[in-house]
């Protein structure tokens, strides 16, 4: 590591037989190949790079492994400098964590064993640019690369770009083996979310975090996902609207998503959790607790837990 903190390797460090784990940040990209070809039994990769002119001139990453199960791929800073490339070929990899938004060319290939996905990419789609036919062909072989997955951690930017390349008429591929989904969005996204479900036919754990309650719009609820109606078994809802002024928002967006889960949920519900950034909330004397304990004597199968 040189004086400004940075990794430097020389040509010396490029090959090891034992190495297993390896994290790498602000290190140059031209590295990273050989890097990876020189360490036949490594299983945990993270890599962080940074947005740097110096690297500019190599705009793609091969990230080829038969022993890797794990990997990070993130940059350090979500920009929108020039784009980048990366080819992931890891028959292996069980966990793959991809916070990008410089990436504009993705290939996953041979990844039939990856059972967990973090995602927070816009896949490099500029503000107000429009979804062309070579973007969504990258976000659909891309949702195809990762479609193996068992549990999926998705953030409120992705799906954004996922919700847009929805309305051109563009379908999700289906996740069968998906059983876990944890999902950031805003209010104004709740619409959208039931027809993304019917992509999860078997998701049994629901996991939804509302970031963004500022939208006063009614929101209505009515399509009905198959996992809802066979396998869906908990839900937690966690709200974080700091602002006062944003609770009478937040409450009616409660209510209507308990009503709706519990109203179409046949098999539902072992519990159903709902977590308040506010804990004065939570309190038995609050407003909104009082009629959510209705909801319970009309639903008596399932536990709603408030926290």
């Amino acid at each position: 590591m040189d004086r400004s903190g940075r990794d430097y390797m020389t040509e010396l460090n490029y090959n090891s037989n034992t190495l297993v784990s390896l994290k790498l940040a602000n290190t140059f990209r031209t590295m990273m190949e050989k890097l990876i070809a020189g360490c036949p039994v490594l299983e945990d990769f993270a890599l962080i790079l940074p947005d740097d002119e110096r690297h500019k001139a190599m705009p793609s990453l091969r990230v080829r492994s038969q022993t890797l199960k794990s990997f990070l791929f993130a940059f350090e800073f979500n920009t929108t400098g020039k784009a980048f490339a990366v080819e992931i070929d890891a028959p292996a990899l069980k966990c793959m964590t991809f916070s990008d938004s410089q990436s504009d060319k993705i290939v996953l290939k041979n990844l039939n064993s990856l059972s967990m996905v973090d995602i927070n990419s816009d896949f490099h789609l500029k503000y107000g640019k429009t979804l062309g036919p070579r973007k969504r062909n990258v976000i659909r072989d891309f949702l195809i690369g990762i479609s193996s997955v068992r549990h999926m951690i998705i953030s409120k930017l992705t799906l954004e770009v996922l919700f847009r390349y929805s309305k051109l008429g563009r379908k999700f591929p289906k996740f069968d083996n998906l059983t876990r989904l944890e999902a950031t969005l805003s209010r104004s996204m709740l619409e959208l979310f039931p027809s993304f479900l019917e992509s999860f036919p078997n998701l049994k754990n629901l996991i939804l975090v509302l970031s963004d309650l500022r939208e006063a719009k009614e929101i209505k609820l009515s399509h009905v996902p198959q996992c809802m109606l066979l396998n869906l078994e908990s839900v937690e809802i966690n709200l974080q609207y700091g602002e006062i002024k944003r609770v009478i928002i937040m409450e009616e967006t409660v209510k209507e998503l308990v009503r709706y889960f519990l109203e179409n949920s046949v098999v539902l519900i072992k519990k159903l959790i709902l977590c308040f950034e506010d804990l004065s909330k939570a309190n038995q004397d609050s407003d909104i607790f009082k009629e959510l304990l209705k909801f319970t004597k009309l639903y008596p199968r399932c536990q709603i837990i408030i926290h």
